[in-house]
């Protein structure tokens, strides 16, 4: 009866429970640094899979006495859902960002370079993207060196490939072969494509968990990656980013992370810890 009242207890608060993505940026990083860390801690796959809840859709969200043996099984569910939720979450957003600064980047390939030249080194050696290149090139105002912003060059990579796969591969042969100064482009620029594919191409939870780990630590020749994208400034500035990954590197617990994720992760986070004992 005291291990009903319990299992009782815990569903009224947690049976329901659903992971949402927060909206802040910065909260999505942490949620990510904590599902790694409470990850880490779990031993209770093959348990997970004997009670049927990584098989059988039907049991999803219908817990209660009876369907799980104890609590710390049922918080690694509750875990691996989050996981479910915010690793394809990040994998999609974070393709966008690196297709939208590649293209911010490429805007200053003219600085350095002659259109005409460019377009018979594609020929020479992307003769399969040469349509799409000729369509990109046009793009540049005749007499000027860059394209006027960012959400410019986004849109004329968009209107000029066929997808986006296609324009990275483009963009890597460009930063890989085109003139650049210290500045702009370059082998920085060829890492960062990199990480691209091989975010594009992981499919699984560890896979993911790398891949997106490796988007963030990104930095180009002037800084973070992301100071192209407005939508993770906070007041103006990108620091918050680096704080992050300096916090990331000195974390020891999970405890530590607890102020810094989604009120969604937090609920779970906090019971993750009381259980797990962490």
């Amino acid at each position: 009866m005291k291990l009903n009242l319990e299992f009782k207890t815990y569903f009224e608060l947690f049976g329901s429970f659903n992971y949402h993505v927060p909206e802040d940026k910065s909260q999505q990083l942490y949620d990510f640094y904590m599902l790694g860390m409470l990850h880490g801690t779990s031993s209770n796959t093959r348990r997970m899979a004997q009670v049927g809840i990584m098989s059988n859709p039907q049991q999803q969200n219908q817990f209660g006495p009876g369907h799980l043996e104890d609590e710390e099984v049922q918080i690694d569910y509750m875990l691996k859902e989050a996981s479910d939720v915010l690793l394809p979450h990040l994998k999609e957003e974070l393709l966008n960002v690196l297709v939208y600064c590649t293209a911010a980047e490429l805007k200053h390939v003219m600085q350095h370079n002659d259109a005409d030249i460019l377009e018979m080194m594609c020929q020479r050696d992307m003769p399969e993207y040469l349509d799409s290149f000729r369509a990109w090139l046009k793009t540049f105002k005749k007499g000027k060196r860059s394209i006027e912003s960012s959400d410019k060059s986004y849109a004329a990579v968009q209107s000029s490939f066929k997808d986006s796969q296609s324009f990275m591969k483009v963009a890597s042969w460009l930063f890989s072969k085109a003139d650049w100064n210290e500045n702009f482009g370059g082998r920085a620029w060829v890492a960062i494509v990199n990480s691209y594919f091989q975010l594009l191409a992981a499919t699984s939870k560890p896979q993911l968990t790398i891949a997106i780990d490796h988007v963030y630590d990104l930095e180009h020749n002037t800084g973070t990656l992301f100071d192209k994208v407005t939508a993770y400034s906070k007041e103006g500035s990108y620091a918050w980013l680096k704080t992050a990954l300096d916090h990331k590197a000195r974390i020891r617990s999970a405890k530590e992370l607890l102020p810094f994720v989604s009120q969604s992760m937090k609920q779970l986070a906090m019971r993750a810890i009381q259980v797990k004992k962490i």
